[in-house]
């Protein structure tokens, strides 16, 4: 399936006529001119929200069911938060000792930190990504209610 909208880089003018040197756009009907510019309308990236799809939406209730604590600790706190945390100990690791597994300086303290401030962290942005998440909930099922297409 190919997606109607394309990354071109266009060189020469935007859309709206104002002169610029180089330019990044997701495009969508664009052509090629004459003069060898490709012509093309940017989409404004701010107002993007898609709508979830039947297997989307089926998939957050199955997520609701189970619950936010469950949800905020598992994506937020083991997913994200965990990954963090092992990412930067040995990115630190390295860069400071120069070895990943090195036992220089303060191990015990860095581990215990990092785990502290990975695990709030974690936290925050899982609790951040449910109220997103039901938000985005709530606009769709409002939309399609209001469409009158239940599904």
């Amino acid at each position: 399936m190919q997606s109607k909208y394309r990354l071109l880089i266009c060189i020469g003018e935007k859309p709206d006529r104002h002169r610029v040197l180089a330019g990044v756009f997701f495009c969508r009907n664009s052509s090629r001119r004459s003069n060898g510019f490709a012509k093309c309308t940017p989409i404004d990236m701010r107002n993007t929200k898609n709508t979830w799809t039947p297997q989307r939406l089926a998939e957050w209730e199955r997520t609701r069911a189970r619950g936010k604590r469950r949800f905020i600790w598992t994506h937020g706190v083991l997913l994200w938060g965990g990954f963090m945390f092992v990412f930067s100990t040995v990115f630190f690791q390295h860069q400071v000792f120069g070895d990943v597994f090195s036992t220089q300086g303060n191990l015990p303290f860095r581990l215990m930190l990092g785990a502290l401030v990975w695990t709030f962290v974690g936290y925050l942005y899982g609790r951040s990504k449910w109220q997103r998440n039901e938000q985005d909930y709530a606009e769709q099922m409002q939309s399609r209610n209001k469409n009158g297409s239940i599904s």
